[in-house]
């Protein structure tokens, strides 16, 4: 009996010690995957906290374990069925010597990324830098952008340089410098209403005018031109002068807006200086009106080139006075006008000068 208890304890302690190893192995090999397992983020720097109260905790007491064996030995010796049970009993339980998962926190020391191509910007312009020079930053989160333009002058033609600098939440900092090009604006190309307007009025000009007219001769062409080659309908494109005048010479047909644009085409192709006038209206109901104000050396006179169904009669050249005459005579208010922004009109009437059934002046 003496000799069997010997080699139940032999067996016992060495199953406890296999158990105590098994247990350290596996506490080790959970840190090693735990390590290598956790997430690593671009540029940033893992940083591991502990949990020191877990370590304590998941060793098991060795005294107590002997203590435990040996009382379990004595009292079971006799009991040769129960021998491999009795073993696996008093071996430590290693199921609570697991560490406590870690806790890492990525350390952001990526910089942001700054994206500009080279910027230009009209002389004596304006530019919005923050919408041409995009910044970005990993975290997803806006950045802090300093645009140094001390040195950029818009009102003189050359190249600057324009440090930006890019700082994100982390405290990472990009700096660069775009290439900023300050130039001349270009003249405005001409439209193709622009060249069409052009092409039209030189044919025009170029029929009715000779180079010993006078000014005065050469606005009466163009008066007498425009009245009896453009049809009255009623109907006219008033978005702007050009697209009305445009209308006018295509269809040669329109209203008084029709007249008052082609004339004002022709006149400025002449190098006639004009002015626009405008009906004023005392209500939204009442008919508008459109003419000009010329002037050819001698003072500003009224000049309405629209076709009026009641016979020949002309409004060329008139004086406040003659236009007001003309309004009683024929169409009630029809020449109604603010003065307010316009040139002072000339007084000195030049109706005798007049024969509105000719194309030419007396």
């Amino acid at each position: 009996m003496k000799i069997m208890k010997t080699k139940r304890k032999s067996s016992i302690s060495r199953a406890v010690i296999c158990a105590v190893i098994c247990a350290g192995t596996l506490a080790s090999c959970g840190n090693v995957l735990d390590e290598e397992a956790a997430p690593i983020a671009s540029k940033s720097t893992l940083v591991r906290y502990a949990d020191s109260s877990s370590a304590d905790s998941s060793v098991p007491d060795s005294s107590s374990q002997d203590d435990s064996s040996k009382a379990s030995d004595e009292s079971r010796i006799s009991e040769d069925s129960s021998d491999a049970s009795e073993a696996e009993s008093s071996a430590p339980d290693i199921s609570s010597a697991t560490e406590s998962d870690p806790v890492y926190e990525a350390i952001d020391h990526e910089p942001p990324v700054v994206t500009a191509n080279d910027i230009s910007v009209y002389k004596d312009g304006s530019v919005s830098y923050k919408k041409l020079i995009t910044v970005t930053d990993n975290s997803g989160e806006e950045c802090e952008v300093v645009f140094d333009t001390s040195d950029i002058d818009l009102s003189t033609v050359g190249q600057y340089n324009l440090p930006v600098k890019a700082t994100d939440p982390s405290g990472n900092v990009t700096n660069a410098v775009v290439k900023v090009f300050v130039v001349e604006k270009p003249a405005d190309p001409q439209s193709e209403v622009d060249v069409y307007l052009q092409q039209r009025a030189d044919d025009v000009l170029r029929k009715i005018l000779t180079p010993d007219m006078s000014q005065m001769q050469q606005a009466y062409a163009i008066y007498f031109w425009t009245k009896y080659n453009i049809r009255y309908t009623g109907y006219s494109d008033k978005s702007n002068y050009k697209n009305g005048a445009k209308q006018g010479f295509q269809t040669r047909m329109g209203d008084c807006y029709t007249y008052y644009a082609v004339a004002k085409v022709l006149l400025d192709a002449a190098g006639i200086p004009n002015v626009d006038v405008i009906k004023l209206r005392n209500s939204d109901k009442e008919e508008r009106h459109y003419w000009s104000l010329i002037d050819v050396g001698t003072g500003w006179y009224h000049f309405d080139c629209t076709y009026y169904n009641k016979g020949n009669y002309g409004l060329f050249m008139m004086t406040d006075a003659e236009v007001a005459k003309w309004d009683v005579n024929y169409r009630p208010n029809n020449h109604r006008f603010s003065a307010e922004g316009l040139p002072d009109r000339a007084t000195e009437s030049v109706q005798k000068q007049i024969n509105y059934g000719s194309t030419k002046l007396k």
